[in-house]
């Protein structure tokens, strides 16, 4: 399982640009996927979730040239909500003032643009039951009850006419696999509970859809008649949390058919016989980082139920137990970088030095190099600084820290950081 995620880590640190980002070539575009999942911005944010579930430290420089070309993408009114639920699921991870800013205006324009129905509008459709899932994804992770709460209430009534599951609109006759999995973990992820009629009814309905080779179709829209490994991974998050056994044979099928689908570069493709993609290799490690998290809890999973009224409620705590893992792992990788010797100099000096630049440069929006020196002399260890003499020297270690990707600078030579990498 982790090796399997580290061959999808190395895929996508192979493929990035040299300006931070992750591009799609023309013939990686197949099955009418929407176009707005197709932006370099998108598949940057799904490149660094997937590296940071490698947990890793050779990845951090490609974790922090990843977070640089998101924060250089400022324009957030004209990005689409798609895109703001990538960026900020990427930027609660970063915790400096300079990302803050960016991840709470993204934040407020996602709330700001909740339909009063409950839902967020995507053109030409009055709404996209895939945007919703990603708002919603990135929306938990934040004080907004009324805002998660509107969205279950319209989910709940906006069931297709079947009456077995969802389908991409919210106005439709038939129910449909991805999109059903879709609106199963917008609907926990809204407080709902698992074991529900609505729910449990809909979990029947993805059951009975699963192939003999332990995968799911998609969708009408995409694939409906053979199995996808973007539909096989959200049903299996589903199934973990609303399934009496997170590792009944349906499940165990599912897993295994996943790993049977990965690419020798690591990559996953929608289909068989195709090449890799950007968003189908992300849910694929995020669907098996859960399930090896759950595979390692068994015990704690087993005790969690002594607690709770039901065993669905068990796997949705420790999967909030996995959620946290993932902040902790995410900053102690940023740490175990930073903090080795071999990365930051040779000499304790210019170690300590550097220690103390990443440490202005957290609690600052950005600052000049003359301002990073004033701030240097504030600490009794650096007083002794003068610009007119250690301005090579700062320079020399903000050069430095800027090769490994742990510094920035801007076009007005300002310095800033993407991530904290010492909280």
């Amino acid at each position: 399982m982790l090796t399997a995620i580290e061959k999808a880590a190395n895929y996508f640190a192979e493929r990035q640009n040299d300006n931070g980002s992750w591009t799609l070539k023309p013939e990686e575009i197949k099955h009418n996927e929407p176009l707005e999942y197709q932006k370099p911005l998108i598949l940057t944010c799904e490149a660094i979730e997937t590296l940071s579930l490698a947990k890793n430290p050779k990845f951090v420089p490609n974790i922090a040239k990843g977070m640089n070309y998101c924060l250089s993408q400022a324009d957030e009114i004209t990005q689409g909500f798609e895109t703001l639920s990538h960026k900020i699921k990427v930027l609660r991870l970063a915790k400096t003032t300079y990302a803050s800013k960016q991840l709470y205006e993204c934040i407020n324009l996602l709330i700001k643009n909740q339909s009063k129905e409950g839902f967020w509008p995507h053109f030409p459709m009055k709404t996209y039951n895939l945007t919703n899932f990603y708002v919603i994804s990135s929306l938990k992770y934040f004080d907004c009850p009324a805002v998660l709460a509107k969205h279950k209430d319209w989910l709940l009534k906006h069931v297709a006419t079947d009456k077995t599951g969802w389908g991409p609109t919210g106005e439709d006759s038939e129910s449909q696999v991805s999109f059903t999995a879709n609106a199963i973990l917008s609907l926990l992820n809204c407080g709902e509970n698992p074991a529900s009629p609505i729910i449990q009814k809909a979990r029947k309905f993805l059951e009975s859809k699963q192939f003999s080779d332990g995968g799911w179709p998609s969708s009408k829209t995409t694939v409906a008649d053979k199995s996808t490994t973007y539909a096989t991974a959200l049903v299996l998050q589903a199934f973990m949390l609303i399934s009496e056994n997170p590792f009944n044979k349906k499940i165990e099928d599912g897993i295994k058919f996943l790993l049977s689908m990965q690419l020798p570069n690591g990559g996953w493709p929608l289909v068989k016989g195709e090449k890799p993609t950007c968003y189908t290799t992300m849910h694929v490690v995020n669907t098996l980082a859960i399930y090896d998290f759950f595979k390692q809890n068994k015990n704690r999973l087993a005790n969690l139920r002594n607690y709770v009224t039901s065993s669905q409620f068990a796997a949705l705590l420790l999967a909030n137990e996995f959620e946290r893992s993932i902040l902790i792992s995410f900053d102690s990788l940023l740490k175990n970088a930073a903090l080795t010797s071999n990365m930051l100099g040779s000499t304790a000096d210019s170690i300590q030095r550097r220690i103390e630049i990443i440490k202005i440069l957290s609690r600052i929006d950005m600052l000049g190099m003359a301002e990073i020196i004033d701030a240097l002399k504030e600490n009794p260890k650096f007083a002794h600084l003068n610009k007119r003499s250690h301005m090579t020297l700062i320079k020399n270690d903000l050069d430095y820290l800027k090769s490994l990707h742990l510094v920035f600078e801007d076009d007005n030579y300002r310095y800033f950081i993407v991530a904290d990498i010492l909280s």
